[in-house]
């Protein structure tokens, strides 16, 4: 009996020798699926991320969205300096230019320092893909281009800010509407009043602008400054004359002829007061001078040599 149970003992134990190794394979196992479920319970799946909103700033500071360059909105100015042989002639001609290439003017002005001597001023806006061509058209009215500069300011960022501005506010005013609905006091229907009031006139204010930036960005701005090539006044003024003159340095003449006779009046109304004060002055000169006089020691005579 004994040795049966001691053979079914050393038996067991056999078996549970061989039991170590296979937990042992068996907890690495575990281990390794573990470790790769963790993995892939570590990264998750993540959520797709949301648009960031127009015109607003990520932690990294950059636009949310930016449209590519094909669809940024670029308001286009350029300045000229041209050189004419007749500046209201040309104006004409550029304003002709503005209309037929789709634009228009925006206003022109001329001065004249002299008769003659004229100087002018145009701006005009034609379409922003044909500012090269007008560029090109403007150079060939001039004798000179004494300066031209051209230059172009990215509106896109500004516009899109608006854009996503318009949109809350117009969210907004549609809250505001729905509260006014369900107002019950009087009070509150005023407070939500004042506020529907508020968003709509801003509303208004950034679709104005945005209407602008549209139309600044679809067409360029030119400013034209037109001076003449030659000074065209003529070598002696219309209407000269050797009479008139003439007549003019006699008038010169009397006018110097009352000025010395006004003089000469003045001087005998006044004469009595300046006259005294005259008599006076002398009269104190020569005291002076005859009281120096006196303190003077009478000078030696020389003795003759005998």
């Amino acid at each position: 009996m004994f040795d049966a149970n001691s053979k079914r003992h050393q038996g067991i134990l056999r078996a549970c020798g061989k039991i170590p190794w296979l937990l042992l394979l068996a907890a690495v196992a575990a281990l390794l699926l573990l470790a790769a479920c963790a993995s892939e319970g570590g990264s998750g799946v993540t959520p797709p991320s949301q648009p960031a909103a127009p015109g607003k700033s990520d932690s990294t500071g950059t636009s949310g969205y930016i449209p590519s360059t094909q669809q940024r909105m670029l308001v286009g100015t350029a300045n000229m300096t041209l050189v004419v042989a007749n500046v209201r002639e040309t104006l004409d001609r550029i304003g002709k230019l503005a209309t037929d290439m789709g634009g228009w003017a925006v206003s022109s002005d001329v001065s004249a320092i002299e008769e003659g001597d004229e100087h002018g001023r145009i701006s005009i806006r034609v379409p922003a893909d044909r500012l090269d061509e007008a560029l090109k058209s403007l150079r060939g009215m001039a004798q000179r281009v004494q300066n031209e500069k051209t230059d172009s300011q990215d509106v896109t960022e500004e516009y899109v800010d608006l854009d996503a501005r318009l949109k809350n506010l117009e969210a907004s005013e549609q809250q505001y509407v729905a509260l006014l609905k369900t107002a019950t006091t009087v009070s509150d229907v005023v407070q939500v009043q004042n506020q529907l009031t508020s968003v709509r006139g801003q509303i208004e204010q950034i679709k104005a602008r945005m209407q602008l930036l549209e139309r600044t960005s679809s067409t360029s701005l030119i400013n034209v400054t037109l001076t003449p090539s030659a000074s065209q006044l003529p070598l002696v003024k219309q209407g000269w004359s050797v009479v008139e003159a003439a007549k003019a340095a006699v008038r010169g003449l009397v006018v110097v002829a009352q000025g010395l006779i006004v003089l000469a009046i003045w001087l005998l109304v006044f004469s009595p007061l300046w006259g005294s004060i005259a008599a006076i002055g002398i009269l104190l000169g020569r005291r002076s001078r005859k009281r120096q006089h006196q303190r003077q020691p009478p000078s030696e005579e020389p003795k003759p040599q005998g």
